[in-house]
């Protein structure tokens, strides 16, 4: 599991062993993080998952 930033991008990777079955990339969970991220999809080789999403405006002035 990794999280990387830039400015007000983040994005949340999540990698394993073993590629993932379609059933784990479009079912029920991968509806739920599209709904909450402003995109998603797998990684390039098949071994993960990873959502996009900005943080509020508001934030930035607290770091």
């Amino acid at each position: 599991m990794t999280i990387s930033t830039a400015g007000r991008r983040i994005r949340i990777t999540a990698t394993g062993q073993h590629p993932l079955p379609v059933l784990q990339v479009h079912g029920p969970g991968a509806l739920i993080i599209s709904r909450l991220t402003e995109s998603s999809g797998v990684s390039v080789d098949g071994f993960g998952l990873w959502a996009q999403l900005t943080a509020p405006a508001e934030l930035e002035t607290l770091q």
